[in-house]
């Protein structure tokens, strides 16, 4: 189907179960919210779209105040919703996400214009219609078996209703005062049991708070342009590459491979893709004859700087072919040799897009820690023998001077050249 945002089917039933889906940061882009928010529309189709599962069922998405309301033309057994909710946890530009209950504000054979005195009385018995198919176990009009404190939340979405959040509020504690007494004495607000009523123009919600869920935040991919993400195989490459994605980036990866077998990139690769709305593209560069003109060439003092910038140097070639806007490393200020101020000057001197650093400020245990939680951790600490950590040396030059840097480098950019143009011919 078409990735846009449909309108409110005029047939909905009495009772529809819906995501309600919250940005965050979206919210504060002024007039280039709507751009944003339809990138994120469109992300969360292709999120469910590329899962088999999902394929025989027609995803819904409606604009309504401050949210996206997700819906199916089928109804969705519990396996679905659980798998639904995974899906929806990795898409960067959500906050958060409810599943809720969804009722037509007003039925179709009454009046269009909404009554106040309607309004509270449907919205009072839905709400104890779901206190009581939540505590199933206990009678809850009749009896006083719910011992729980609870808190209700209502709100207002649409403010052009005439009528407030407050005066709805007053009205249902009066009514839950007289007719349910059991309930109102077990209303607090402090309570961390919450259910949450929220009234747009045309429908009203109601979820609790076991059905509200937290998102990873950021920006949509692609709201933010292209980028060439290196990867090495380690632990902080994929951290940042994941970072770049959060910050709206549709990213490529670059690999440099020492050996044939590249299967823990291509597993990297496939972690990252569920956090990405499309297939990330790879591309696999072979290192081995560079490799060999640095080590015959290059002082084992300054191989590993000089082989990091070919590197770089051939993602800028491929950036402007592919259209992509930066290059992205895993650097970790001091964290290695290579990783100095005056040797990262050294990498980024005479390049003309930017190199962005992610975890640059990172501490490591930091970025272990969210290599653990997005799930790339397990496959990094694999064994693997990538190009750099076959040429460090001993005594690597910590603070390189950008004369020697150019030095040695122009030792091998003459025997370099056909090299990189065949990388870069290759690459479409």
């Amino acid at each position: 189907m078409a990735n846009k945002i449909v309108k409110a089917n005029k047939n909905t039933t009495r009772h529809a179960k819906v995501f309600l889906i919250v940005w965050g940061e979206i919210g504060t882009k002024g007039k280039n919210k709507q751009q944003f928010i339809k990138i994120l529309a469109n992300n969360i189709i292709a999120h469910i779209n590329k899962h088999n599962q999902f394929s025989n069922l027609t995803p819904i998405l409606r604009r309504i105040s401050g949210r996206l309301e997700l819906s199916f033309k089928q109804d969705l057994n519990n396996d679905f919703t659980q798998n639904l909710v995974d899906i929806l946890s990795k898409i960067f530009g959500i906050k958060h996400f409810m599943i809720a209950n969804q009722y037509p504000l007003i039925k179709s054979s009454e009046s269009s214009k909404p009554d106040i005195d309607h309004i509270i009385e449907y919205i009072v018995k839905e709400i104890i219609e779901f206190i009581s198919s939540t505590f199933t176990k206990h009678n809850v009009v009749n009896t006083d078996a719910l011992t729980s404190k609870i808190s209700i939340n209502i709100r207002r979405l649409d403010k052009s209703l005439e009528f407030k959040s407050q005066d709805v509020n007053k009205a249902l504690l009066a009514q839950l005062s007289k007719k349910y007494p059991m309930v109102y004495r077990s209303l607090d607000y402090k309570s961390q049991y919450k259910i949450y009523v929220e009234i747009d123009k045309k429908f009203f919600y109601i979820y609790d708070t076991k059905s509200k869920f937290k998102g990873i935040a950021g920006l949509p991919v692609s709201s933010s342009g292209r980028v060439i993400c290196l990867v090495s195989g380690g632990i902080d490459s994929a951290v940042a590459s994941y970072l770049m994605m959060k910050r709206g980036c549709d990213i490529i990866l670059l690999h440099f491979a020492h050996q044939e077998d590249y299967t823990k990139i291509e597993k990297l690769k496939e972690v990252l893709e569920k956090y990405h709305p499309k297939t990330i593209k790879l591309i696999v560069v072979p290192s081995r004859k560079i490799e060999k003109i640095v080590v015959s060439n290059i002082n084992e003092r300054y191989r590993m700087l000089v082989l990091r910038r070919i590197f770089v140097d051939i993602a800028e070639k491929l950036a402007y072919k592919l259209r992509a806007k930066a290059i992205v490393l895993g650097d970790n200020l001091g964290q290695v040799a290579s990783q100095t101020l005056e040797n990262l000057a050294c990498l980024d001197y005479n390049i003309a897009l930017p190199l962005i650093r992610p975890l640059i400020c990172y501490d490591k245990e930091e970025i272990i820690s969210l290599a653990k939680n997005i799930g790339t951790y397990d496959i990094s600490i694999q064994p693997y023998q990538d190009c750099c950590s076959l040429i460090v040396s001993r005594h690597p030059k910590t603070k390189t001077t950008l004369i020697a840097f150019s030095k040695e480098y122009g030792k091998i950019k003459p025997l370099l050249k056909d090299i990189i143009k065949q990388v870069i011919e290759k690459v479409s």
